[in-house]
């Protein structure tokens, strides 16, 4: 990294995603801004564990690791697929929960563009906001914008039984959206009877970092 002309170190980052790379370098550049030296800038993004819910390794249920992932906008699931892709799964499987009605609506053309390049999606119901706790569509309406054959529908309950029939050697599994999902994955894991992997942990870093 040249700062001004000088070399002052290598930066680095365990997040996966090109997106994250242009991150990092802003917030390298935002610090620089603020006067931090660019040696305890590098320093601190070549430690950074990352924050919850972005591609956050959740653990392993049989053979297949779990993950969490905020992502709910079409641009953010392309992010987030493609990085997931970088990471080399066997098989990529997506819990896809949708946020909102309205959006759901509005973007499915879009939603089914960038889910279907996934090996499998299983939907669970939209989940609602406080502006708009209902409406006249459900996940369901996504199933004609995705490959017949890559896409199901699984009640929130059976979430742990369609894991445990697909799961397979260097399967990813990611719970993504921007509602409770991130809660359920949680239930799921304890339903399994997994200890949940701490993200800011060198070992659960190691693994996510390792993919597979």
């Amino acid at each position: 990294m040249f700062y001004d002309g000088r070399h002052v170190g290598t930066a680095e980052t365990r997040l996966w995603g090109l997106h994250n790379v242009y991150n990092s370098l802003q917030g390298l550049a935002v610090a620089k801004a603020m006067g931090v030296a660019p040696e305890r800038a590098i320093a601190a993004l070549n430690t950074f564990p990352g924050v919850p819910r972005r591609l956050e390794y959740l653990g392993n249920i049989g053979r297949a690791k779990i993950y969490d992932d905020f992502a709910h906008h079409p641009s953010e699931i392309h992010a987030s697929l493609k990085a997931l892709r970088q990471m080399g799964p066997s098989r990529l499987v997506i819990i896809f929960q949708p946020h909102t009605f309205s959006r759901t609506r509005a973007l499915l053309s879009d939603f089914g563009k960038e889910l279907g390049v996934a090996d499998e999606i299983a939907l669970i119901p939209i989940y609602g906001s406080v502006r708009e706790p209902t409406g006249d569509i459900q996940s369901e309406a996504l199933i004609n914008y995705l490959p017949k054959e890559k896409v199901r529908v699984v009640p929130v309950d059976d979430l742990l039984g369609y894991i445990r029939e697909v799961e397979q050697p260097g399967m990813m599994i990611v719970f993504m959206g921007a509602g409770d999902i991130g809660t359920i994955a949680r239930d799921v894991l304890t339903a399994a009877g997994v200890e949940q992997a701490d993200w800011r942990d060198d070992q659960c870093q190691d693994a996510h970092r390792k993919g597979n």
